[in-house]
């Protein structure tokens, strides 16, 4: 090969790939996590004041994710996959739950049973059985989850704009009737544009989720796509494979308009 077909054929590389970069944004991604988040107040309601005063006393802080986390740590799960939630690794039995492996009751008196075995002081075990029949109980657990407003209006704003919108990400099998109609009614989108873990049988941010989720919708190239997210995680494995990316930091609509703006998308 002479210099001056060298040269032509790194240029050809370059422009393709500048073309395959510069490929609109059609579909968008959100994941709902992002979207939909828990209620504090609510949540606090069903652990109990008392109790989270009582676990204080005992434990030294209120009750927090990473306790629960580590309380079942060893709970062993029938999936060897792993995910996040606020960049914490979610125990294994907590994984099956995302994935639908097993019934939600099954789950919850195996974590009964656990704790009611381990050496933990009784305020812990009363506080994590409290938080677990609250994941594991479907009408309860929704009770605590809230369709963040500003998010439902920018959707619907992208909706509008042309944009084909997908909501994504790790959920249950047994609430997600239930947050259908949470969607349904807020931001008026259907089960055909929606795609959660306990359907793919993968959990982001394994790389099978996202070949699952471009082969259920049908999507060829994921330069067209955009994911959002709030776990750096997720967000890292979805650029790796070729997605246009927005971590948020929080449920910041303001930031989410910036970001947008900042890929090309202006509302």
């Amino acid at each position: 090969m002479n210099y001056k077909t060298k040269t032509i054929g790194i240029l050809c590389i370059f422009f393709a790939t500048s073309m395959i970069e510069s490929l609109p944004i059609k579909h968008i991604f959100i994941d709902i996590n992002a979207l939909v988040a828990p209620s504090t107040t609510a949540a606090s309601k069903i652990i109990g004041i008392i109790n989270s005063m009582k676990y204080t006393a005992v434990v030294g802080h209120i009750p927090s994710r990473l306790d629960f986390f580590k309380a079942l740590k060893n709970i062993p799960a029938k999936t060897n996959q792993v995910t996040y939630n606020e960049d914490l690794a979610m125990p294994g039995i907590l994984c099956d739950w995302l994935l639908g492996l097993q019934p939600n009751q099954t789950i919850k008196s195996t974590i009964s049973t656990y704790l009611d075995k381990s050496h933990m002081s009784e305020i812990e075990k009363v506080v994590f059985k409290n938080i677990s029949l609250m994941m594991m109980s479907p009408s309860i657990f929704m009770e605590t989850q809230y369709v963040i407003k500003d998010f439902a209006k920018i959707i619907q704003t992208l909706k509008k704009m042309g944009y084909t919108i997908y909501i994504i990400g790790n959920w249950d099998k047994e609430s997600d009737p239930i947050l259908m109609k949470l969607l349904t009614s807020n931001i008026l989108i259907d089960s055909k544009h929606c795609f959660f873990s306990h359907k793919a049988k993968q959990l982001k941010p394994n790389s099978l989720y996202f070949d699952a989720l471009l082969d259920h919708f049908n999507i060829n190239n994921p330069s067209e796509c955009l994911v959002i997210d709030i776990e750096k995680t997720h967000t890292h494995a979805a650029r790796n494979l070729g997605f246009s990316t927005i971590l948020l930091h929080g449920h910041s609509a303001t930031q989410l308009k910036s970001e947008l703006n900042r890929a090309g998308i202006r509302l």
